[in-house]
C-alpha cells in the first residue's frame, strides 16, 4: 500500500533524470523500453542454448569451448542486469509506483554487477581471442602449453576475480535517495549519483583513464590486432574458402561497431559535455542498446563456432578404442535414413545432390538467340518426356503391344498353355540388340583382355533381378523371394494377363533360381586368368548345342555394319571369350529343363521388368513401390524426377555431361589433380623401391606400368566441342509425345555403337562413361592397371612365383583379419574371402596417399594453426579418412551389402586400415594392444614408420565439417590423395577384379572394366573446383565441396 505524505518531506523524483523533454522520454521508451527488451529475450535465449552447449561433455575438452561458454554465462548475465537498469528505468515513468519502487530497491547492487558482467564479457572475448592467436600463429609449442581446458578454467577463473575487483568502486557510485512520486503523490525511491560519483579526481582517475583504457581503447586495440594477425597470417599462407575468416572479421566488426559508440560518448562527456548535453543522452541509450545488441548478437557469432564444433565427431569416444564412432558418431545421429532410401552416407549425399544439379540444368528453360547442341536439346527434350506421366499413360500400351509382337508374344499373357511362337535364340537376340538386355547371359563387345588392341565377343553370366545369387537360394531370404513373386504376378495382373498368373510367377522364379544356382559366387571370381575362356562358335556349337550360338550373334549383328557399310556376320572360326566357361556349360544343361515357354516368361519378364515398369505411373508404380517397401528400400516413393535424371544420364551420359561441365565444372581442376595424381605415382614407387617382398624383376615390371598408366581426369576433352557431341548422338532420334519409342530408339542406339566396334582397333582414349558421376573408376584393359594385366593391358601374370607366394600370405591375413570382424547391428561377419582385394586396396590405399600427402606437406608451407580441437596434421590425416565413410542403413540394406558388395561396410573401412597403420597409432598415441593397434598387423604394402622429409609440426583445427585457411588446402590434397591412390592401389594388390554396379535399379556385375576416370559431382561438389587453398575441410568437401563408404555406381553395363 502506498503511503501519501506532504510534498515537503522529501523532492520530488525527477531531480537526477537525465532529461525531463517529452521527445527524449518518448526516444529513451522506444530504444530502451521496447527494443533493448526485445532484444534482450532473444539475447537470453541464445546465450542459454550456447551455454547448453559448450558445457556439454563433448565440448568440455576443448580450450575454445570453454571460454566460448564463459562468454556466453558473462552476455547472459550482463542482458539480465541491462534489462532490469534500462527497461525497467524506462517503464518506471510510465507504470505503477511498484516499478519505480522495485527500480531503486535494486539499482545500487544491479549496477556494479552489471558493470562487471559487461567488464568480464570483454575480457572473455579477448581471451578467446588470445587462444585464437596462439593456435593459429604462434609455434605449435606454445599452442599444446597454452591451448589446453585446465588453462582456460584457470584463465576464467582469474579474469572473473580481477573484473570483480575492478568493479568494486561501482558499488559505491550510487544511492537511492527517498521521493515523492508527482504523478501518484506516493513515495518511492530515486537512484542518484554519490559523492564518490560526482569527485572530479575520482571521475578523472577510474573513468577519464582506467575505464577509457581498460574497458575500450585497450580491449579494442588488443581485438584488432590480433586479428589482424590471424588473418594477415591466414592469407599469406593461402586461406582460400572465407568462412572462417568471415567468421573473424565479423567478430572484430561486431565488437569495433558496438563499442565504437560507447567510446565515443565516453570522449564527448570528457570534452563537450556542456555543448552536446542535449545530444549525448541519446547517443547514451543508444550506446546501452548496442551494448546489448553485442552480447545478444555473439549468439550468431557461436552459431558459426558451433557448426564448426559440434561435427560428425563424437569426442566423448576413446579414439583408440573405436575410431569410426570417434569420427563418425554425431555424423550418423544428425543425419537419418530418409524414407525413400535404406541407407544414408557422405558419398549418397553426394549422388544426390549430382541429380539435382543435373535436374536443375535439364529443367532450365531454354533461351532465345541461344544456340544449343542438338544433344543437348534431345537430352532436354527426352526429359521431359520422362516426367509426362500423362501421356506415358496414353501411349505406353501401343508401344508395349508392339514390341511383344515382334517378340513373338508372350505366352503369359495369352490362355493358359499358350506356347512361345519364337525361339530362345531369336528372342535373345532382338533383346540383346536393341534393348541392352543381360538376363539369360550377358553378350556384347569389349576389348579382348589378352589382346588389348581388339575387340571380340564377350559372354559372361547374367545380372539377377534379386541383387545377388544368395537371395535365391538361402532359407534365411525367403521373404525376398516371396516378395519378388508377388510383384511378378501382381504385374501379370495389371497386364491382364489370361493364364494361370500364380503357376507363371511360380516358374519364373523357379528357373530364375536354377540360373542363379548355376552362376559363380562373387568370392569366386578373382582370378580373371583363370576365368578366361577363348573358344570359338564352331567349338561352342558341338559342345553346347543346346543353344544356338552361332545363329544367336549372327541375329544380334544383323542391323550392323561396318564402317564401309558391310553386313556383319560370323562362322564357326569366329572367336568369343566367355568369362566362366562352368556358366555355360550348366546353363547348356539348364534350357532343356524347361519347356521353351518357360524360358520365353522369364526372358519377356525381365525384359518388361528392367526396360518398362520402373517408368510406369500407377498402378504399376504403387505395385513397384510395394516391392521395394517390403524389402525396405524405402518407406516412400522417390519422386519421378530421380528416376528420369538417372535414365537421361545413362543413355546420353556425354551430353549430360556436356551440359555439367560447361556450368558447374572448373577447369583449372584438372592440373590440380594431375599434380595430386603426380605425387601418388612418386609415392608409390617409393613404396615399390621400398618393398622386401617384391623381387627385382616384379619391381621394374610395376614401374613400367606405373609411367605407362593412362589417365583420365574429370571429362574428355571433346566434351568442350559441341559438334562432336553432336556427332556422339546424331542417330538418336525423340518421338514427340512419346516416351518409350524415344527410349526404346535410344537403347537401340547405345547399343549398336557398342556392336559396331566388333571390327574397329581399341580407342585407348574412348571414355567409357560420363563426366557427372561421383566416384572414381579403372578400366584394366585400358589403363593397364591391376597386377594381372601388364602394362599393355594384357591378362599376363608377371608377377613371378616367389612374389605371389609372398603376397598370397599377407593377403590371407587380411582376409582372416576382415572375416573376424562382425557388423554388431545385425551380428553377421564380414566376408573377408568376397571383400578381400578391396580391403588390400583401402590398406594399400591409405599408406600410398599418407606418403604422397607427406610429401605434398614438405613441398609447401606449413598451414597456420587454429583454435579448437587439439589435433595435429597427421590426426586430421587420419580423421578426414574416416570420416569419408561416415553412413548408416538399415537392417536388411546391411543384409544385402554384406551378401553382394565387394566393399566391407564403412565402420570396418575404417577400423581396418587403420588398425594396420602404425603411422595411425602413432599420431594418436594409442598403446599397443588397443582395438586400434593390436599387436598383429596386416602389412601387404611397406611398413609406414618412415620420413619424408616434411616438417610435423602440430595442428589444431575444427574437427567437424569445417576447418579453416591453408588447412584446407592440405586436407582437400589428401582427400583426394585416398581414393585415387585407392584406385592406383588396385593396380599392384587387388587380386578382386569385379564390382557389382547398378544399372537401371539392378545389380550387376561389371567384371572389372571401368575406366580410371576421377568423376565430380554436383555444382558444389567440383573435384578441386576452387583450387586446394579454397576447399572446405569436411569428411568431402575437401574433394567435392559438400560433407555428404562409396555406393554402387549407376552406369551402363554395356560400356562396362
Amino acid at each position: 500500500m502506498s503511503i501519501v505524505v506532504e510534498p515537503a518531506v522529501h523532492p520530488f523524483c525527477n531531480i537526477c533524470l537525465a532529461s525531463t523533454e517529452p521527445s527524449y522520454q518518448m526516444y529513451n521508451m522506444a530504444v530502451s523500453g521496447i527494443v533493448l527488451a526485445i532484444v534482450g529475450l532473444i539475447g537470453l535465449a541464445g546465450n542459454f542454448l550456447v551455454i547448453v552447449v559448450y558445457t556439454s561433455a563433448e565440448q568440455k575438452i576443448h580450450s575454445t569451448s570453454i571460454y566460448l561458454a564463459a562468454l556466453a554465462a558473462s552476455d547472459f548475465s550482463m542482458i539480465c542486469t541491462a534489462m532490469f537498469l534500462f527497461v525497467l528505468e524506462a517503464w518506471r515513468h510510465h507504470g505503477p509506483p511498484i516499478l519505480a519502487y522495485l527500480y531503486g530497491s535494486g539499482a545500487p547492487l544491479i549496477f556494479p554487477l552489471g558493470a562487471m558482467f559487461q567488464t568480464t564479457s570483454v575480457y572473455f572475448c579477448v581471451a578467446a581471442a588470445v587462444d585464437c592467436f596462439i593456435a593459429v600463429v604462434l609455434p605449435a609449442s606454445v599452442k599444446e602449453i597454452c591451448c589446453t581446458p585446465k588453462r582456460a578454467k584457470v584463465t576464467v577463473i582469474t579474469l572473473t576475480v580481477c573484473c570483480f575487483l575492478y568493479n568494486i568502486p561501482h558499488f559505491f557510485e550510487i544511492q537511492a535517495i527517498p521521493c515523492i512520486d508527482n504523478r501518484f503523490l506516493t513515495e518511492s525511491l530515486q537512484i542518484c549519483p554519490t559523492e564518490i560519483r560526482m569527485d572530479p579526481v575520482y571521475y578523472t582517475i577510474y573513468y577519464t583513464y582506467m575505464y577509457t583504457t581498460f574497458m575500450a581503447v585497450g580491449p579494442l586495440l588488443l581485438l584488432v590486432i590480433l586479428n589482424i594477425l590471424v588473418v594477415s597470417t591466414v592469407l599469406t599462407k593461402g586461406a582460400g574458402d572465407d568462412s572462417d575468416t568471415v567468421s573473424l572479421i565479423l567478430v572484430v566488426c561486431l565488437f569495433i561497431f558496438c563499442n565504437f559508440t560507447a567510446l565515443l560518448v565516453n570522449f564527448l562527456e570528457l570534452t563537450l559535455y556542456e555543448q552536446l548535453k542535449g545530444v549525448i543522452i541519446y547517443l547514451v541509450d543508444m550506446s546501452n542498446l548496442l551494448v546489448v545488441i553485442n552480447c545478444t548478437a555473439n549468439f550468431f557469432v557461436y552459431l558459426i563456432f558451433a557448426a564448426v564444433i559440434l561435427s560428425s565427431m563424437n569426442s566423448t569416444v576413446d579414439p583408440c578404442v573405436d575410431f569410426y564412432e570417434y569420427a563418425c558418431g554425431n555424423w550418423i545421429k544428425q543425419h537419418p535414413i530418409p524414407d525413400d532410401a535404406p541407407s544414408v552416407s557422405n558419398f549418397e549425399n553426394l549422388g544426390q545432390d549430382l541429380e539435382f544439379a543435373l535436374k536443375e540444368l535439364l529443367e532450365e528453360k531454354l533461351v532465345d538467340n541461344v544456340d544449343y547442341e542438338t544433344a543437348v536439346l534431345k537430352a532436354k527434350h527426352f526429359y521431359q518426356l520422362c516426367l509426362n506421366e500423362t501421356a506415358i499413360q496414353d501411349t505406353w500400351r501401343g508401344v508395349f503391344e508392339q514390341v511383344i509382337e515382334k517378340f513373338g508374344g508372350w505366352p503369359s499373357l495369352g490362355p493358359a498353355g499358350t506356347r512361345a511362337n519364337n525361339t530362345v535364340e531369336a528372342l535373345y537376340a532382338i533383346m540383346v540388340s536393341q534393348f541392352r538386355a543381360d538376363s539369360l547371359f550377358k553378350a556384347t563387345v569389349q576389348p579382348d583382355d589378352k589382346n588389348s588392341e581388339k575387340h571380340v565377343l564377350l559372354i559372361d553370366q547374367p545380372a539377377l533381378n534379386l541383387f545377388a545369387r544368395d537371395f535365391y537360394i538361402l532359407p534365411e531370404t525367403v521373404e525376398e523371394r516371396l516378395a519378388y513373386q508377388t510383384l511378378v504376378r501382381d504385374v501379370l495382373v495389371l497386364l491382364s494377363a489370361k493364364g494361370d498368373v500364380v503357376k507363371d510367377s511360380q516358374e519364373i522364379l523357379q528357373f530364375e533360381t536354377q540360373l542363379a544356382n548355376i552362376t559363380m559366387a562373387d568370392d569366386q571370381r578373382h582370378d580373371i586368368a583363370e576365368l578366361y575362356t577363348k573358344l570359338t562358335l564352331g567349338h561352342m556349337r558341338r559342345a553346347y548345342p543346346n543353344f544356338n550360338w552361332l545363329h544367336f550373334f549372327n541375329m544380334v549383328f544383323t542391323d550392323i555394319k561396318t564402317k564401309d557399310n558391310e553386313t556383319i556376320t560370323f562362322d564357326d572360326n569366329t572367336e568369343v571369350v566367355i568369362y566362366g566357361l562352368e556358366f555355360i556349360r550348366r546353363l547348356d544343361k539348364l534350357i532343356p529343363q524347361f519347356e521353351p515357354r518357360v524360358v520365353v516368361n522369364y526372358l519377356t519378364w525381365c525384359w518388361f521388368f528392367k526396360v518398362m515398369l520402373r517408368d510406369l505411373p500407377d498402378p504399376f508404380a504403387l505395385t513397384m513401390f510395394k516391392f521395394y517397401r517390403s524389402l525396405n528400400l524405402m518407406q516412400v516413393p522417390k519422386l519421378r524426377w530421380h528416376g528420369c535424371v538417372t535414365r537421361i544420364n545413362s543413355l546420353m551420359p556425354m551430353a549430360t555431361s556436356r551440359i555439367y561441365v560447361r556450368k558447374h565444372f572448373d577447369h583449372e581442376a584438372k592440373k590440380q589433380v594431375e599434380e595430386m595424381i603426380a605425387l601418388i605415382m612418386e609415392a608409390f614407387l617409393e613404396l615399390l623401391q621400398s618393398e622386401d617382398w617384391l623381387t627385382p624383376k616384379t619391381k621394374d615390371f610395376a614401374k613400367l606400368k606405373i609411367q605407362t598408366m593412362n589417365q583420365k581426369i574429370g571429362y574428355p576433352d571433346y566434351l568442350n566441342d559441341s559438334a562432336a557431341v553432336d556427332r556422339e548422338y546424331r542417330h538418336y532420334v525423340v518421338f514427340e509425345g512419346d516416351y518409350y519409342r524415344t527410349k526404346f530408339q535410344f537403347y537401340e542406339m547405345y547399343q549398336k555403337d557398342i556392336l559396331e566396334r566388333i571390327r574397329l582397333p581399341v580407342d585407348r582414349e574412348r571414355w567409357v562413361a560420363g563426366a557427372a558421376l561421383v566416384n572414381a573408376f579403372y578400366s584394366p584393359n585400358t589403363n593397364e592397371i591391376r597386377r594381372l594385366y601388364d602394362n599393355l593391358g594384357n591378362i599376363r601374370q608377371w608377377w613371378d612365383n616367389a612374389t605371389i607366394v609372398k603376397f598370397e600370405e599377407k593377403a590371407q591375413c587380411i582376409e582372416d583379419q576382415y572375416s573376424n570382424y562382425v557388423l554388431e547391428q545385425i551380428s553377421m561377419r564380414i566376408n573377408g574371402r568376397s571383400t578381400k582385394g578391396e580391403n588390400i586396396a583401402d590398406n594399400g590405399g591409405l599408406k600410398q596417399a599418407y606418403r604422397a600427402y607427406k610429401k605434398y606437406e614438405s613441398h609447401h608451407p606449413t598451414p597456420p594453426q587454429l583454435p579448437g580441437v587439439n589435433l595435429t596434421h597427421d590426426q586430421l590425416f587420419f580423421l578426414n579418412y574416416a570420416q569419408i565413410w561416415c553412413g548408416t542403413m538399415n537392417d536388411k540394406e546391411a543384409v544385402r551389402k554384406l551378401r553382394t558388395s565387394e566393399h566391407s561396410p564403412g565402420a570396418i573401412r575404417v577400423k581396418g586400415p587403420l588398425s594396420n597403420s602404425i603411422d595411425f597409432s602413432k599420431a594418436f598415441n594409442c598403446p599397443v594392444g588397443s582395438p586400434m593397434n593390436p599387436v598383429k598387423k596386416c602389412r601387404v604394402c611397406p611398413s609406414e614408420n618412415r620420413r619424408f622429409g616434411a616438417r610435423s609440426i602440430p595442428l589444431s583445427a575444427r574437427s567437424n565439417m569445417q576447418s579453416s585457411f591453408d588447412v584446407r588446402k592440405h586436407l582437400c590434397v589428401l582427400a583426394s590423395l585416398l581414393l585415387l591412390s585407392t584406385v592406383v592401389a588396385n593396380a599392384a594388390h587387388d587380386d578382386t577384379w569385379q564390382s557389382p554396379v547398378l544399372v537401371d535399379g539392378s545389380y550387376r556385375a561389371n567384371n572389372g572394366r571401368m575406366a580410371e576416370v576421377f568423376k565430380v559431382g554436383a555444382k558444389r561438389e567440383k573435384i578441386m573446383g576452387y583450387g586446394w587453398e579454397q576447399c572446405e575441410f569436411s569428411p568431402m568437401s575437401c574433394l567435392l565441396r559438400r560433407r555428404r563408404s562409396i555406393p554402387d555406381v549407376s552406369v551402363d553395363s554395356s560400356r562396362l
